[in-house]
Formats: C-alpha cells, sequence, structure tokens
C-alpha cells in the first residue's frame, strides 16, 4: 500500500472557491504530487494556462516551489516526484 508522504520544505499557493488563496503543504504518493486540503488529499494535474489544476475543479495551484530536489514542475505537464516512491 502506497501511503501520503511530505515533501519536506514544499508548499504551494492555491486558489480555492470563492477566490481565495492559502498556502498548504505538498506531499506524494507514488510519482504523483498532492496538496493537502479540505481534510484529506487533492492532486495536482496538469498545468492549464497560469495555473495547476487539481482533482477538485474549485481548487487551482497559482504558484509551485522551485528548487526542491526531485520535485519536477514543468510547464503543462502533472508534477512528478522522480526520487524514491517506496514507503
Amino acid at each position: 500500500m502506497q501511503l501520503f508522504h511530505r515533501i519536506d520544505d514544499a508548499e504551494c499557493i492555491v486558489r480555492a472557491k470563492g477566490g481565495v488563496l492559502k498556502q498548504l503543504e505538498l506531499y506524494r504518493r507514488g510519482d504523483r504530487v498532492f496538496v493537502k486540503a479540505l481534510g484529506g488529499f487533492v492532486r495536482i494535474v496538469a498545468k492549464l494556462g497560469d495555473t495547476w489544476g487539481t482533482s477538485n475543479p474549485s481548487i487551482n495551484v497559482v504558484e509551485m516551489p522551485t528548487g526542491i530536489p526531485y520535485l519536477k514542475a514543468d510547464a503543462n505537464k502533472e508534477p512528478r516526484w522522480t526520487g524514491e516512491t517506496g514507503a
């Protein structure tokens, strides 16, 4: 079973419903990247325009960290964790 693991020193800025901006922690599960939100986790998907979408249509990621080892967040692609993906 793959669990969620906090990505050290990695936080992002999200825009939630109503235009509210929040600073939230980033997590990984396997090679996928998630944001901790709404009492659970929301997967970050490909960048569309100037924001990354998520698995919740009312939440968009407006800023992702740079310089975090193993975190790849290229334009127009889903962010991926490229380091160790085991437990």
